[in-house]
C-alpha cells in the first residue's frame, strides 16, 4: 500500500480556515467586553495550540478521580500555554470531581500545574464552600518551570511534577525516542540552543558509562537546572544514572549508555548465530551491523541506534509471534496510509469513514507453529470506541478489545482481542473497525502470538530470546 498526503492536507486546510473565522471572532469578543479570550484545548493540531487564532489564553476540561489524572490531562493545554513567547492565560474552564479526590488536593494539583484560574463544577454546598474560601491560585500569567519531551516520546515520558518543581510535560518539539533495551529510557529533544538528550534508568541509581569524543563538551543537569558532577574517563564519562529524568547538553548527538549499545549488539549476533535465515535471509544485515560497529568509534551515538535499528528488523522476522506493520496490509476498506512518526514503520493505517461505517484491513500471514495464538493489535483508538474494534478469521470474529496496555507515541496502545486456534499454513487476517461519522482509528501493528505476549511500545519485543531461539519460528 502507498501512504498519502490527502487527509494531512484536508486537516490543514480546515484548521487554516477555522484559524481565520477564530482570529475575527476573537478581536470581535476582546473589542466589545475589553476581556481576554481563551479557548478550550482541541489537540497540538487544533485551534487552541495556534499562536495566529489570536486568542490570550488555554482552557482545560478535567473530570478526575485522582490527583495524578488531573497533571495527565492538563498536560496539552498547559505544555501548549507555556511554550507561547507572549504571556499567555492558563486556566480549568470545567474541574468536574468524581472518586475520592477533595477539592483542597484538586486545587492543589491545578495550581501546582499552572493553572491561574479554576472553575468548579458541583452540586454539593461544601465543595461551594470550600472553593469560595481558598485563597488566588497563582499570580497571573506566571508560568512554572517546565522540561519539554517530543510527542513521540510519551511512554516511556509521562507527564509528572519533577522534584524544584518543575513540570515535565508533552509538547510537539522536535526529538526522538531512544532506543537503549530493558535498562534505560530516553529521548532527544530540540531546545533553543540545539539538541539535548534527556536519559533515565529503569531501576534504582545506576553507574553508567558514556562514550563520547568531545566529553569534556559535555554538561549533565537536574530538570531544575542544578549542574550534575561526572567522572572523566577515557573516552568518556562515568556517571550515576538516577530513575528520574538528567539532562545533557553539549552534543547534537544522542548520548547514550555504552552498554546499551553492547546489549544491542550481543542480542543481534544471537539472532545472526542461532537462526540465521530468519534474521538475515540476504546478507544485508551482516553489512549494516559490520557498519554500525566501525561507526562505534566515530560516534557512539547514533551507532547504538542504528544498532537498535538492525535488531527490531531481525526480531519481527526471527521472533515466534508474528509482526506485521500497517503498511504490510494487503487491502484496505475505508483506510489509507499517512505518516506517524513514533509508530513502529513510520506510517499507519487511517481508518475512517467519513460518514460512518466497517473500515477493515486485510494482512495475509504464514503461521509455522499450529496451535493457539494471541491477537493483539497496537492502534490509537478514540475514547469509548475500543468495543467496535474486531479481528476476523474466517467465520471467527475476535472483540471486543481488552483495555490498551503498554502506551506509546501519539495515543497509541496495545489492545489484545482475543486467542485463535490456527494450523500451519496461511491464513487471511481482517482487522475491522465500526466507526461512528467522524471517528477514526489509527492502527500501527498486528501481532499473532503462539505464546504469552508482552507488548513493549512500538517495537518488537526481545524477552522471547532467552528461552525460545530453540523453537522453530513464525514467518
Amino acid at each position: 500500500m502507498r501512504a498519502t498526503t490527502l487527509w494531512n492536507d484536508l486537516r490543514e486546510a480546515q484548521t487554516i480556515a477555522g484559524v481565520r473565522r477564530t482570529t475575527r471572532l476573537t478581536d470581535a469578543l476582546r473589542k466589545e467586553t475589553g476581556v481576554p479570550v481563551m479557548q478550550e484545548w482541541d489537540g497540538w493540531d487544533g485551534l487552541a495550540a495556534r499562536p495566529e487564532a489570536g486568542l490570550d489564553g488555554v482552557g482545560a476540561s478535567l473530570n478526575a478521580a485522582r490527583e495524578f489524572e488531573i497533571i495527565n490531562e492538563m498536560a496539552g493545554p498547559v505544555g501548549t500555554a507555556f511554550r507561547r513567547t507572549a504571556p499567555t492565560w492558563m486556566g480549568v474552564t470545567d474541574l468536574r470531581l468524581s472518586g475520592e479526590l477533595t477539592v483542597d488536593d484538586a486545587l492543589d494539583r491545578v495550581a501546582q500545574a499552572g493553572s491561574q484560574a479554576v472553575f468548579v463544577r458541583s452540586q454539593d454546598p461544601e465543595v461551594w464552600r470550600r472553593v469560595a474560601s481558598t485563597e488566588p491560585l497563582s499570580t497571573p500569567l506566571t508560568a512554572p518551570q517546565t522540561l519539554f519531551f517530543p510527542l513521540d516520546a510519551r511512554d516511556p515520558a509521562q507527564p509528572m511534577v519533577l522534584p524544584g518543581n518543575v513540570l515535565w510535560l508533552p509538547a510537539p518539539v522536535a526529538g526522538d525516542r531512544l532506543r537503549m533495551g530493558g535498562r534505560y529510557e530516553g529521548y532527544t529533544v530540540q531546545e533553543q540552543d540545539g539538541i539535548a538528550t534527556v536519559l533515565w534508568s529503569l531501576a534504582a541509581d545506576t553507574t553508567v558509562r558514556i562514550v563520547h569524543d568531545q566529553a569534556d563538551a559535555l554538561k549533565f543537569y537536574t530538570p531544575d537546572g542544578t549542574p550534575i558532577e561526572v567522572k572523566k574517563v577515557r573516552r568518556g564519562v562515568e556517571m550515576v544514572l538516577p530513575s528520574l529524568p538528567i539532562i545533557v547538553r553539549g552534543s547534537n548527538d544522542p548520548i547514550i549508555p555504552a552498554d546499551a549499545f553492547e546489549n544491542a549488539a550481543l542480542k543481534v549476533n544471537t539472532l545472526l548465530t542461532a537462526v540465521p535465515t530468519l534474521a538475515d535471509p540476504d546478507g544485508r544485515e551482516q553489512v549494516e551491523v559490520t557498519a554500525a560497529l566501525s561507526g562505534w568509534e566515530r560516534n557512539p551515538g547514533r551507532a547504538s541506534q542504528a544498532m537498535w535499528t538492525i535488531l527490531d528488523r531481525m526480531l519481527a522476522r526471527s521472533a515466534p509471534y508474528l509482526w506485521r506493520s500497517a503498511d504490510s496490509a494487503n487491502a484496505a476498506q475505508l483506510a489509507g496510509l499517512v505518516t506517524r512518526t513514533g509508530s513502529s514503520s513510520k506510517q499507519v493505517l487511517r481508518m475512517a469513514p467519513r460518514f460512518g461505517g466497517m473500515a477493515e484491513a486485510q494482512f495475509k500471514v504464514t503461521t509455522r507453529i499450529p496451535g493457539n495464538h494471541e491477537v493483539w493489535v497496537a492502534a490509537s483508538v478514540p475514547s469509548g470506541a475500543v468495543h467496535r474494534l474486531a479481528a476476523q478469521f474466517g467465520e471467527i470474529v475476535l472483540g471486543p478489545a481488552e483495555t490498551g496496555i503498554s502506551g506509546y507515541g501519539q495515543g497509541f496502545a496495545w489492545y489484545k482481542l482475543g486467542s485463535v486456534n490456527l494450523i500451519e499454513g496461511d491464513h487471511q487476517v481482517k482487522v475491522q473497525f465500526s466507526a461512528n461519522p467522524g471517528e477514526e482509528v489509527l492502527l500501527d501493528t498486528l501481532v499473532l502470538a503462539p505464546m504469552n505476549f508482552r507488548p513493549d511500545g512500538p517495537r518488537p519485543p526481545s524477552d522471547w530470546m532467552d528461552g525460545a531461539l530453540k523453537a522453530p519460528a513464525n514467518r
